[in-house]
Formats: C-alpha cells, structure tokens, sequence
C-alpha cells in the first residue's frame, strides 16, 4: 500500500510532494478504455499483485509537487498517447501503421528518428517514477540507496536525461531506456481477461545490492525497462521471469477470491 507520508519532491527536491502523480500517464488509459470516444468501453485494467486498487484509474502516489507534475505533464506525457496507438484504438489497421516494436526485436528500430528521442524520454521518466514509488512505498534497501552520493548522482543524472539538461562533467553512463510492445493476447495471459490489461511495475536487483537493480513497469500493451550502470543481469531474462512472476501473482489472487 502507498503509504501517507510526507516527502518532498523529486524533481525539485524543495516543495512537498502533494500532487497525485500517475506513475504511467493517465492519457494511456484514458484512450484504451475508451474516455474520448461514443463507443463502449473497451478495455479495463488490473493493478497485477494489487487487488484493492481500483481498475478505473491507475495508481498516483505523492511523489512530485504540483509544479513539477504539471510540468511534466505539459512538456513529455501528453505526447506519449499519440507516440504508442492511434486515435481509434478499435482499428486495426492503424495500429499496423504505428510501427510498433515486438517484444522480441529492438527497441524504437522503426520510429522516425525525430520521434526516438522523445519516446526514450517518456520511457525513463516511467521508470524514473517506478524507481521512486517502490522506495516510497517501503522498499529500505532502495530508500537508503536514493540517499546515498551514488544513488543521489543516479537520481539526477536521469532526470537531466529526461529533461534533456546538460549532464555535468564525468558523470555516470546511463543505459537507455527500453520500450516494448507486447500482444493481445499476452497481455491477457497475464490479467486472465481478454478486456482486461495489466498494469504493474517493479525494482528487481541482486540481494541485498539496489545498485543493480532493474526496473520494469508494464502498462497495457506496452514494456519500460530500464536497468542501473551496476545491473549485471541480462535485461531480457530479467523481464521474461518478470513477467512469469506476474502470471504467477494472477494465479494465486484468483484462488485467493
């Protein structure tokens, strides 16, 4: 459970932390379940591991000021929708047209390039916000890292990636972001529900050592994986038992009702 405690803002690291901040963009749900259209709605989501959390909405913890959320709301997230499906979610053939990229190939391969730069920033400040949220939300080991000076140069030098701020000199080397899109009937394999589309996210490292963490958050169709400078651990092998965990997860809430 997200916990009510009181932090200040990640970004600005001053202001509290009093907004409810989507860790995935809220536009992402808004279009797949249908909000803009006449139609029906289509798809719901379920906070995979989560139950009590509501389908209608996705998961908003305090993690930014109201400032800094707006902010990014305006400059990146609303650009994100537009980036990932079409306007009409129940065509098809414009989702053929999007370029889209299997979740067994590369990333971004078959964007413009004008347009890579943008969704690589996207994706990393969902995994900015995962990293954020689970340490917030009682992970110690990532807490105590987030207050170290490496885990604190980390910090910054992904936000200055996504922001595109000028990184200061000898600064870490940062791993780029991935994005992946996953099928239908994948997606379904993990919530149980040809309606219903997952949305989960976690910091996976090696005990005991944050420093190699790597972060995956799932949202509808769609995969963010990002790993720290110090993961060791494959990045595909890590996001398959991810996923298997997930189904796992389902399983044993659907026994558990």
């Amino acid at each position: 459970m997200i916990k009510n405690q009181h932090f200040n803002c990640i970004k600005c690291l001053v202001n509290p932390a009093d907004a409810d901040s989507h860790v995935v963009p809220n536009s992402i749900r808004k279009r797949m379940y249908g909000e803009k259209t006449e139609k029906n709605k289509r798809f719901a989501f379920s906070y995979i591991g989560r139950p009590e959390l509501p389908a209608q909405d996705f998961p908003k913890p305090k993690l930014m000021c109201k400032e800094c959320d707006s902010k990014f709301g305006s400059d990146i997230e609303k650009t994100l929708p537009d980036l990932l499906m079409p306007a009409d979610v129940d065509n098809k053939k414009s989702w053929d047209e999007l370029g889209l990229i299997a979740l067994n190939h590369g990333p971004f391969k078959e964007y413009p390039p004008e347009a890579q730069p943008l969704l690589k920033r996207n994706a990393a400040l969902i995994a900015w916000k995962v990293l954020h949220a689970v340490a917030r939300d009682g992970n110690a080991d990532l807490s105590s890292f987030l207050h170290t000076p490496a885990g604190q140069t980390l910090d910054r030098a992904m936000l200055h990636f996504i922001i595109q701020q000028a990184l200061p000199p000898a600064t870490i080397s940062l791993k780029e972001p991935v994005l992946w899109k996953i099928e239908p009937k994948t997606a379904a394999a993990i919530t149980g529900k040809d309606d219903r589309l997952p949305i989960s996210w976690a910091v996976n490292y090696e005990c005991g050592k944050p420093e190699t963490a790597s972060l995956f958050a799932i949202f509808g169709l769609w995969i963010v994986g990002w790993q720290f400078p110090d993961s060791t651990l494959p990045l595909h092998p890590a996001l398959a038992q991810w996923l298997m965990h997930l189904v796992e997860q389902r399983k044993t809430s659907s026994q558990a009702v």
